[in-house]
């Protein structure tokens, strides 16, 4: 029962030290769209949310789940063509997404040895998303893929910022709602620019996150558990 115990504080020290390796962080950022009412504009550009939390298996890669809050809006009054001009239809949502995503790190980020306190990264992964169009009763729920690109920084051995630049492809064509908004038999030149495609939407973010950072795990298990001993117990062993 003795050396149970004694191995069992050595699994402690271990998995405290593992703890180093989970991020938690949140971030504020602008959302954009491409639908058939719009192509990317800055003027519609919306707020966006994020909370994240990472697994850091080295410091090269990492393991991100992500959760995202956002408006998307686009008018064809931003919008140049014949067509828009026509239609001049607006339109606003309310989304939400959640995915798994995969990180790489150009450089090896937060290497205390190394001094490596800055890296930038490409990102990927595979979700869902959820849309409700504003003033309907259109919604739409999607698998999506986001990808995109970021940069890290270390403030100091927990704290971190970053920057955080995703589009998201979706497999839907109802972001804008125009189906729910034109009645049928309009002319579908009209009703939308080109039915065959998928809509996209952007984030871009500032983040901040802590990473829980301890002791790490020694690498002879031996002398803590000499030093778990009783003092009348050391000799011994």
């Amino acid at each position: 029962m003795q050396k149970l115990k004694y191995i069992i504080i050595v699994l402690f020290f271990c998995f405290y030290a593992h703890a180093q390796k989970w991020e938690i962080g949140g971030g504020l950022g602008a959302s954009n769209t491409r639908t058939d009412v719009s192509t990317f504009n800055f003027l519609n550009t919306r707020y966006a949310f994020q909370g994240f939390l990472r697994y850091n298996f080295d410091h090269a890669w990492v393991a991100r789940l992500d959760a995202k809050y956002f408006s998307l809006y686009g008018s064809d009054k931003n919008n140049s063509t014949q067509i828009a001009a026509i239609r001049d239809y607006t339109f606003s949502d309310n989304g939400a997404q959640v995915t798994a995503n995969m990180e790489y790190n150009f450089l090896d980020f937060r290497d205390l040895k190394r001094k490596v306190k800055f890296s930038p990264f490409l990102t990927a992964g595979i979700g869902a998303c959820f849309f409700k169009v504003s003033n309907t009763a259109l919604s739409a729920f999607s698998p999506c893929i986001p990808f995109g690109m970021g940069a890290k920084y270390m403030i100091n051995k927990n704290w971190n910022i970053g920057a955080l630049f995703e589009t998201t492809k979706t497999f839907t064509d109802r972001i804008d709602g125009i189906d729910a908004t034109f009645p049928e038999g309009m002319d579908p030149h009209i009703k939308s620019a080109d039915l065959s495609t998928d809509d996209w939407y952007y984030f871009f973010g500032i983040t901040i996150s802590y990473t829980f950072y301890h002791i790490k795990c020694p690498d002879h298990h031996d002398k803590i558990m000499r030093q778990a001993l009783p003092p009348n117990k050391r000799e011994e062993n």
